[in-house]
């Protein structure tokens, strides 16, 4: 739905830090951000960071008068892949190599088009915290705490609090994680002095605004509509009815909790995240642009077509679910555990029709 407010967060930090830092100096204010960005997988925490790094470029261009297209590289990405290494000493330095990058970064100046040199920021955009800073003893038995070596290697590196780097330059330090209770309390007291929640599609108004978008460059087809915008309107309002009320809902699968004789069943709205709604979106596209080709039906995505795509993006997630995994495709209370997920069968016929085909379209005269 609406933009996180992670993005104008970063976005408000970094325009005072260019053009009104003695302000935030005489306030106490730090120069650096840093923020944990957490939600389960396509929520958007990685479309967001991509947004407030593109109104970063933005702002540095603005201050510095130098083109995005044209000003360096202020960015990098602290991943599982280069970091860990299965050789003793290895993934430290890796972590090491990562962190004098980061801080010969944050040091180097850009001379700006009057001539003068600038302090811009820099992004270091952590991803999977969980399986960098795990908690403590979470695994150790296994990997001889070497978990435990490259967690205190990193806590003492990137301590945003104590080390000179975050205070005298700008470092915007960003880690996302699908499992926060997974990641290391220290860690998140030191990167997340902010925290940013992401969560799945479950309110009606959410998802409409993500579907909303998600076809603003895709023809959709409604018999009656008087053009595409509304088109468009009347397409949304009558998935977003067929995924919301009630009697429309079809449940997918019961949930028991362990120590509860309570069954709780799911529906589709239950599994939406804006990365679904996206494949979706493109699956429907695709189907109408073969129909197209084909000359059959309506030149445009139909209802029918969105319908058929969402519930095949979402019955391929309830396929993958098990009492292990259901917190990573379901929001559930902290307290409970899964027990059993038991799939409801599929009825031959949908309550939504499959799109029918029409009689080709007739040539269009030149």
């Amino acid at each position: 739905g609406d933009p996180n407010p992670f993005i104008a967060d970063v976005e408000t930090h970094i325009a005072q830090e260019l053009f009104h830092p003695e302000k935030r100096r005489a306030f106490g204010l730090g120069r650096s951000f840093s923020a944990v960005l957490i939600g389960a997988a396509g929520t958007g925490k990685s479309h967001a960071l991509l947004a407030a790094e593109a109104s970063a470029y933005a702002l540095m261009s603005r201050r510095v008068g130098i083109p995005v297209a044209e000003l360096p590289r202020r960015s990098i990405t602290l991943s599982i892949p280069n970091v860990i290494d299965r050789w003793l000493g290895s993934s430290d330095r890796n972590l090491q190599s990562c962190a004098n990058e980061l801080f010969d970064l944050s040091r180097r100046t850009v001379k700006g088009r009057d001539g003068r040199d600038y302090a811009l920021p820099v992004f270091c955009k952590i991803e999977e915290l969980d399986g960098l800073a795990r908690k403590r003893s979470a695994g150790s038995d296994h990997d001889g705490g070497a978990m435990d070596r490259i967690l205190t290697t990193f806590l003492t590196l990137f301590d945003g609090g104590s080390r000179p780097e975050f205070r005298d330059n700008i470092i915007i330090l960003v880690g996302t994680s699908n499992q926060p209770h997974a990641v290391d309390p220290a860690a998140l007291r030191r990167i997340g002095m902010r925290t940013y929640s992401f969560a799945r599609l479950g309110r009606r108004k959410s998802f409409e605004a993500v579907l909303a978008k998600q076809l603003k460059k895709i023809p959709v087809a409604v018999p009656g509509a008087a053009d595409r915008d509304a088109a468009r309107r009347q397409a949304v309002a009558e998935v977003s009815a067929w995924l919301f009320t009630a009697n429309d809902q079809e449940l997918l699968l019961d949930l028991a909790y362990v120590g509860s004789a309570e069954v709780v069943p799911k529906g589709r709205a239950a599994f939406l995240t804006a990365a679904l709604v996206n494949r979706a979106a493109q699956t429907a596209a695709a189907a109408a642009c073969s129909r197209h080709i084909a000359g059959v039906g309506e030149d445009g995505v139909a209802v029918e077509e969105l319908k058929t795509a969402l519930d095949a993006q979402v019955r391929n997630v309830v396929e993958q679910l098990t009492p292990e995994n259901a917190r990573d495709y379901l929001d559930l209370p902290d307290s409970v555990r899964v027990a059993t997920v038991k799939r409801r069968p599929k009825p031959a016929v949908q309550r939504f029709e499959a799109v029918r085909a029409q009689p080709a379209r007739e040539e269009r005269t030149a």
